[in-house]
């Protein structure tokens, strides 16, 4: 199950271009989801332009904004997803594509007007 994606494609003439996806979870154990065993303990956030990998959510923190039984890692949710939205608006995409819009990434001010602005501009949008 991939809970994000947040791919850049260019489009020229009746080809589309995949130019980079930026934002998608982790590939492992269901597409982002962490397991120990059968419990799930959390969810991971990947960068794929540059690699970059971190907490979306985890189960054994105390600190954060809470959204059911996880915390959500503002940190990495920032540095990951936030960079990400922030990039598809600055380069050469035609078309933005993103896959659900959650709870734990509208606990980031950050998040939400990078994500209003992506919305908003002058690129097209695919929510899935």
């Amino acid at each position: 199950m991939i809970q994000y994606l947040l791919s850049n494609l260019q489009c020229s003439s009746s080809q589309v271009h995949l130019s980079r996806m930026v934002y998608v979870p982790s590939p492992n154990d269901g597409g982002g989801e962490v397991r120990e065993g059968s419990a799930r303990t959390g969810f991971m956030i990947t960068d794929l332009s540059s690699g970059q990998e971190g907490w979306l959510a985890k189960k054994d923190l105390t600190a954060g904004p809470r959204v059911g039984s996880y915390v959500v890692v503002s940190e990495d949710l920032e540095k990951i997803g936030v960079a990400a939205l922030e990039r598809s608006m600055k380069g050469p995409a035609d078309l933005v594509i993103v896959d659900e819009i959650g709870p734990m990434e509208m606990t980031s001010p950050s998040f939400r007007n990078n994500i209003s602005m992506v919305l908003n501009g002058n690129r097209t949008v695919s929510l899935q």
